[in-house]
């Protein structure tokens, strides 16, 4: 009975885990696109210039 409740638990904790790490690094991988796309044009406007 104990064991099954600790996999239980463990199993809960990993897919919570998990999931923060996915939507961390969807954020990261925005973050980064939008930065990209900022300084391109940022630089775009600064060679109109």
């Amino acid at each position: 009975m104990f064991n099954t409740l600790l996999t239980f638990v463990g199993l809960i904790l990993a897919s919570f885990v998990s999931h923060m790490l996915n939507k961390a690094y969807d954020n990261w991988l925005k973050n980064r696109i939008l930065s990209r796309k900022r300084l391109a044009k940022f630089k775009r406007r600064h060679r109109r210039r």
